[in-house]
């Protein structure tokens, strides 16, 4: 093999490693545990009141939008916010220790849930978490299914990531306990149920003894909706993986393949130039390298706007359509039981 080939294939080779980094690291789905502790975060709530006792308490939200902005609503349970109106601010932390300003988006006193908004973009690393379909959903319940719940223990500078089972369903809540029989911990309310795809089937609000209790995704995906929060619909984590990775490799290769032709040939030009002997020669020789080296800049560009191109269509996909804010005056997230707020604290904390 000459050194034209193997400058080709070494190119190549960097060119699309680096490419395939960037997409494995940024296409949801392709990092599926890392994705969904960049999507759990912590909320800080701190605010003074006039002739009152300040409201200080932690929860725990999640991303479940994002915007082409990469501004990101965080859902959360409106008791962990309960002193909190449209407007005012609070703490995100991300389990590293990042942290930004939210903003109270919206909330349903009576059906417990609040989305927050972030003052800003997220960190490039945030993902965000999906809701699992219907058919899913039921599956879940009537196979009493292995779930999991991310979330931030009020005392624990850490994620926390608890592993359990769907025990039943009443009315339009999931209850579920963990393995262990581990009691959340003050500070993870508003933790999601995540079922085996890491799609959310529920969101926490309180426990009765050793039974947790989750609002319903179906529920929960009905308020956010007509809160006019467009939600995306799941991705297919391993075809799009594959696709993506397999489209990149091939250009990013194509690429390199292409800048090192050119670039050694830019080189070989070069070469030649310096040794002609006439005017005419070095004209030609000097059309020819800024030639290669205009094909090679071009083979780069292009590369890099396929990856560009091809991570906003699968990041943010086609925009569910808007539809008028739906009623949830009808919604009981408590079923038969009248006493569903079991467990839970007033005042704004869990």
């Amino acid at each position: 093999m000459n050194m034209r080939g193997k400058t080709r294939i070494l190119v190549g080779c960097i060119a699309a490693s680096a490419v395939w980094l960037v997409v494995s690291c940024l296409v949801p789905g392709c990092t599926s545990k890392s994705r969904v502790e960049e999507s759990v975060v912590k909320l800080i709530i701190h605010k003074e009141f006039d002739g009152e006792e300040p409201l200080d308490c932690k929860g725990t939200g999640t991303i479940v939008h994002t915007t082409k902005d990469r501004q990101g609503f965080i859902l959360t349970n409106r008791h962990v916010v309960e002193r909190l109106y449209t407007g005012d601010n609070i703490t995100v932390q991300w389990k590293d220790g990042r942290s930004m300003q939210a903003q109270l988006y919206t909330f349903d006193d009576h059906l417990d849930l609040a989305a927050f908004l972030t003052l800003g973009a997220l960190p490039l690393e945030a993902g965000q978490l999906y809701f699992a379909e219907p058919s899913e959903i039921s599956e879940a319940v009537r196979g009493a299914a292995t779930v999991r719940v991310y979330g931030f223990p009020a005392n624990i500078h850490t994620l926390a990531l608890h592993n359990g089972e769907i025990h039943s369903r009443s009315g339009n809540t999931i209850n579920f306990k963990l393995a262990g029989d581990i009691t959340l911990d003050e500070g993870e309310s508003g933790s999601p149920l995540l079922n085996a795809k890491d799609r959310i089937v529920g969101v926490f609000f309180g426990n009765e003894q050793d039974i947790h209790r989750a609002i319903h995704a179906d529920i929960v995906r009905t308020v956010v909706e007509g809160w006019g929060i467009g939600l995306n619909p799941p991705p297919r984590h391993g075809p799009w993986c594959i696709a993506t990775g397999m489209v990149s490799f091939g250009a990013a290769l194509t690429a390199g393949y292409g800048a090192g032709d050119s670039f050694q040939s830019a080189r070989e030009a070069s070469d030649r130039k310096k040794e002609s002997r006439t005017y005419e020669e070095s004209q030609k020789w000097d059309r020819q390298l800024k030639k290669k080296l205009v094909y090679g800049s071009l083979y780069t560009v292009g590369a890099i706007a396929a990856a560009i191109v091809g991570y906003q269509f699968v990041t943010y996909g086609e925009p569910p359509e808007s539809g008028a804010p739906a009623s949830t005056s009808s919604l009981n997230i408590g079923g038969e039981s009248e006493n569903w707020q079991i467990g839970l604290k007033t005042g704004g904390c869990f």
